[in-house]
């Protein structure tokens, strides 16, 4: 998993609440004019925009701000250019700051996109009353003929207004809180809603307008996006944000993607990553259900974008996710540290520091736990995403190398860092170390146990694991199990066999997995802290079942498990 915000910042926004709707200060909304141009023309003036995508997606990034920069104060379209950098940036550092600069300049191009259908409307509204006379004379017969469709401008601003609305209901659903839910609901209502506008449109019988090739395909990116993105969420989310109404078509989605992607238009490395992040990202939450499937559909979308973007970092990093899905995790490092070489200037920092995490969790997961906390240690001092969670990490990493009193030293610098908040609460993992280290000093740090691998289990880490490593894993919880002393030894027992749980099923050891999960299910009424035990253990029984072909089992299980509320990492 890539680090998750939780509940984010509070950036979160609906910005409708907002009176001036927090655009931009160079933008000018009663100066902005008709868009009158045809397909044609509009192609070669939006050539500019696409040498400006090309340059960001072959790592140019500074050019590719600059070209953005260009009419970014009066083309929606060049203003959407940099709302997509800072979205990309947002969803890649979590950081507040960026997280309000994205929402701010999508909402900027979503603005511009507005005042250009108003434009729109403002002409339509000077000769409706000729229109009339005219229509009344067409009417009978002939009605088609004379049939007025929207024109190639009006579905331009129409599908900007639409993705920036989208956007920005990415934004907060990736920040994994209840209100962000329900506020990117609202917002992926909103975009959902301008995207069938166009979608119906083009499809009306009789449709002669010609569409320029960017505007078809960010139609289909757009709409395909919110079919796949509402296909693939969970029904706990789906009724959290309710407000859409509807469930989204899967393969529709897909169709629509893929037809952006093969347009070769601006949208389509969009689509390409996209999809590249879809499959890896969902993989990521269940690698041994999922992996199977969305592996190889993943590879294919990367290698394909690859061909197009030659050694770009993006395409070049997922494959670096890909791959430790794939339990390659020495040829998943070398794509990260690739990457990292590679970056140098401006937007490339912040995906520096992206691959320096999925490089400490590498190193984790190949048991280097010398080179993870360095790695930790680094993302702490920077700053970056949440450093409390990254000082944790780094002190259960010495923990593991046996470095009990440096650990110490960092557990107790946690609590003081942990400052991370949205809607007046700690974000959701800062939440879990904090009540963690609590704990820790409570019992003077004895039977602080496995801490390592304990993230590696809320992290799914241990279906990307090699098997020699899993059975290193596997000695180590067994040790620790002969040496626990009675203090909550419930609690710790339980720990300890969820975590020897989840590495048997990776060792197809599911006799012993089983008998683990028993033993925690029929203690859980003992348990005081770790209250995410039981659920996390239902869902294990489940992979079980589903690992050993049992798939009427794993679904009655998980149908079990999907009964719990309100417990950490409930949504992971």
């Amino acid at each position: 998993m890539g680090p998750k915000n939780g509940n984010a910042s509070n950036s979160n926004i609906d910005y409708e609440d907002s009176d001036d709707h927090d655009i931009s200060d160079n933008i000018d909304l009663n100066n902005v004019k008709l868009n009158t141009l045809s397909a044609n023309e509009q192609e070669k003036e939006d050539e500019r925009m696409w040498q400006g995508v090309q340059a960001f997606f072959c790592n140019r990034y500074t050019e590719a701000q600059e070209i953005f920069a260009e009419k970014a104060d009066i083309d929606p379209l060049y203003a959407l250019g940099q709302g997509c950098i800072s979205f990309l940036k947002a969803v890649t550092t979590f950081n507040e700051q960026d997280i309000s600069i994205a929402i701010k300049q999508l909402v900027s191009a979503e603005s511009l996109a507005s005042a250009q259908i108003g434009a729109f409307k403002s002409q339509s509204s000077i000769g409706s009353s000729f229109g009339k006379f005219i229509s009344n004379l067409n009417y009978f017969g002939n009605s088609n003929k004379n049939q007025q469709f929207m024109s190639n401008g009006q579905l331009r601003s129409t599908v900007i207004k639409a993705e920036s609305l989208l956007l920005i209901a990415l934004i907060q659903l990736l920040q994994e809180s209840i209100i962000s839910y329900v506020k990117a609901g609202l917002n992926l209502r909103r975009g959902y809603k301008n995207y069938e506008i166009v979608w119906n449109e083009i499809n009306k019988p009789g449709f002669n307008v010609s569409v320029d090739y960017h505007t078809k395909g960010g139609v289909e990116f757009g709409y395909g996006t919110c079919n796949l993105v509402l296909s693939f969420m969970p029904g706990k989310i789906i009724k959290i944000i309710s407000a859409i109404g509807y469930r989204g078509n899967k393969e529709l989605g897909i169709e629509l993607l893929n037809a952006s992607l093969k347009g070769r238009g601006i949208r389509s490395p969009l689509a390409s990553l996209l999809f590249v992040t879809s499959y890896t990202m969902l993989t990521s939450f269940s690698p041994s259900t999922l992996g199977p499937d969305n592996i190889p559909k993943a590879e294919e979308y990367i290698q394909d974008a690859l061909k197009q973007f030659p050694g770009s970092d993006f395409f070049t990093f997922f494959a670096g996710r890909n791959l430790r899905l794939k339990r390659d995790l020495d040829a998943s490092t070398e794509a990260f540290i690739s990457v990292n070489h590679n970056l140098k200037e401006g937007f490339g920092v912040e995906l520096r520091r992206l691959c320096d995490y999925e490089l400490g969790m590498n190193y984790a997961m190949t048991l280097q736990w010398g080179k993870a906390a360095q790695c930790f240690d680094t993302l702490a001092t920077e700053n970056y995403w949440s450093p409390a969670f990254f000082r944790y990490f780094q002190a259960a990493c010495l923990e593991m190398q046996g470095k009990k009193k440096e650990a110490i030293a960092l557990y107790i610098e946690v609590p003081g860092l942990s400052v991370r908040k949205f809607g007046g609460r700690t974000i959701l993992v800062e939440q879990y170390i904090t009540r963690k280290v609590k704990n820790y000093m409570a019992k003077n740090f004895e039977n602080t146990l496995l801490p390592g691998l304990e993230i590696l289990l809320i992290w799914n880490s241990f279906a990307c694991m090699k098997k020699e490593d899993l059975i290193r894993c596997l000695d180590i919880v067994n040790s620790k199990l002969d040496t626990l002393n009675n203090s909550n030894i419930i609690d710790s027992q339980c720990m300890l066999l969820l975590i020897k749980s989840s590495i048997l099923n990776q060792l197809h050891r599911f006799q012993e997995t089983n008998q683990c999960l028993r033993w925690i299910l029929d203690h859980n009424g003992d348990i005081v802290d770790d209250k995410f035990i039981e659920p996390f253990a239902f869902w294990e029984m489940g992979v079980a079942a589903f690992l050993n072909e049992n798939l009427e089992k794993a679904k009655l299980v998980w149908e079990e498990t999907a009964n719990f509320n309100g417990y950490e990492f409930e949504f992971r």
